[in-house]
């Protein structure tokens, strides 16, 4: 309940001041509607403030994994290439015992 607005009716509760117009309970209400509307924006603001900290954490997650496959696949990507150096001399022995065998 608005602070104002609790004032004032504990006030008429006890007989003392009470707002004199129309007008005044009118603006005691905007402000109550203000202060409740006020809560619940802030209220949404710190879900989403939660929500955005929850995407970052899992953004940077994604780059660390991202990143420890990038490295992996790189240390694969250099292990056949060695074996395809490997495989192509080989190869190239292979050639050669054959062709010996030939003549």
């Amino acid at each position: 309940m608005n602070p104002t607005l609790l004032y004032y009716l504990t006030l008429s509760a006890f007989g003392d001041e009470t707002p004199e117009s129309d007008e005044e309970v009118e603006v005691l209400d905007r402000q109550e509607k203000n202060d409740e509307t006020l809560e619940l924006l802030q209220s949404q603001v710190a879900t989403e403030i939660e929500h955005n900290n929850i995407l970052r954490t899992e953004k940077r997650h994604l780059e660390e994994t991202l990143q420890s496959e990038s490295v992996k696949r790189a240390k694969m990507e250099e292990r056949v290439a060695l074996l395809e150096q490997e495989l192509a001399k080989k190869e190239r022995v292979w050639k050669v015992t054959e062709s010996e065998l030939q003549f």
